[in-house]
């Protein structure tokens, strides 16, 4: 199993502010530094075509134990970029090679993360999309 993580805490859109009778939005981006997920370090690839801020990454979840019958195990993610960090943590269930369920369940392909950065540097996460 594989996953692309695409704009994962990448694309920041800052709040509305109105001034008299008119409004602005801006948006932000920024660079990312290193991704490491479930203790393990993945390159950050940047997105050809796609400007500052979008990136890919491939972990493969080879020697991770199955997860129990029933259970559920809380991966963490975390996303360093220029002075902000964001961490998440991810409810996964791992399958072994054999497990009918592993074939027949829906494979985590791609995170799309919408975020936003407060004024004291804190990354939240807006919307969230698993393909």
């Amino acid at each position: 199993m594989t996953v692309d993580v695409q704009q994962a805490a990448t694309s920041c859109v800052g709040k509305q502010q109105a001034s008299k009778n008119a409004s602005k939005t801006f948006q932000l981006t920024i660079s990312l530094k290193s991704l490491h997920l479930a203790g393990s370090d993945l390159e950050l690839i940047p997105e050809k075509g796609q400007g500052i801020g979008s990136y890919s990454a491939i972990w493969d979840t080879a020697g991770i134990e199955p997860t129990r019958r029933g259970g559920r195990q809380d991966i963490l993610f975390v996303l360093e970029g220029q002075n902000q960090t964001l961490t998440q943590k991810l409810q996964t269930k791992f399958y072994g090679k054999q497990d009918s369920h592993g074939i027949i369940g829906h494979r985590l392909e791609a995170l799309v993360w919408n975020c936003e950065i407060n004024l004291n540097g804190q990354i939240s996460v807006n919307d969230e999309k698993i393909l």
